[in-house]
C-alpha cells in the first residue's frame, strides 16, 4: 500500500510510487501513472521510461507481446521527444539484462532504439546497423 501522507510530503517518494505504477501489464493502470505524474508536475517521459524499461526488464513478456503492449500506447512516441536521453537509459538499464543468445529480442531491442533516431552508437554502431547485422545471422540464430 501507499502511505498517504508520506506521499503527500516526500516528493521523492511520490515520483518513485508513480514511477512504480507504470511498471505494470495494467494500461489502466499505467493511464493512471501517466494523469499523476501530470497531477504531481512529474515528467511523464520518465512514466514512460520506467514502462518500457519494465517492458523489457521484468515483466517476462515474450518480445511478440513487449511488441504489442508498446503498439497499444504512445510510449516510444513520447519518449522520441529525448531520443538521446532514452538511448542511453535503454543501453544502461534495459541492455545489460538481455540474452545475448534472444535473437528476436536484441532485434527488437535496436529497432526501438534506432525509431527513436538517437544520435548516440550503442555499443560503438549506430542502432540501424545493429539490426542489419542482426538479420544476416537471423538464419543461424535461435529464437
Amino acid at each position: 500500500g501507499v502511505d498517504v501522507s508520506r506521499f503527500l510530503s516526500d516528493e521523492e517518494y511520490k515520483r518513485e510510487t508513480i514511477l512504480g505504477l507504470a511498471m505494470t501489464l495494467d494500461l489502466s493502470v499505467l493511464e493512471a501513472a501517466v494523469s499523476m505524474a501530470t497531477q504531481y508536475r512529474i515528467p511523464v517521459w520518465e512514466v514512460h521510461m520506467a514502462y518500457l524499461e519494465f517492458l523489457f526488464t521484468d515483466s517476462q513478456l515474450p518480445v511478440k507481446s513487449v511488441e504489442e503492449k508498446l503498439q497499444e500506447t504512445d510510449t516510444l512516441a513520447v519518449l522520441a521527444s529525448s531520443p538521446d536521453e532514452m538511448a542511453q537509459r535503454m543501453e544502461e538499464s534495459v541492455y545489460p539484462s538481455l540474452a545475448g543468445t534472444d535473437h528476436g529480442t536484441l532485434m527488437y531491442y535496436f529497432q526501438v532504439m534506432a525509431g527513436s533516431r538517437t544520435s548516440l552508437e550503442p555499443c560503438g554502431l549506430k542502432p540501424s546497423v545493429h539490426t542489419s547485422l542482426l538479420r544476416k545471422i537471423k538464419p543461424a540464430a535461435p529464437g
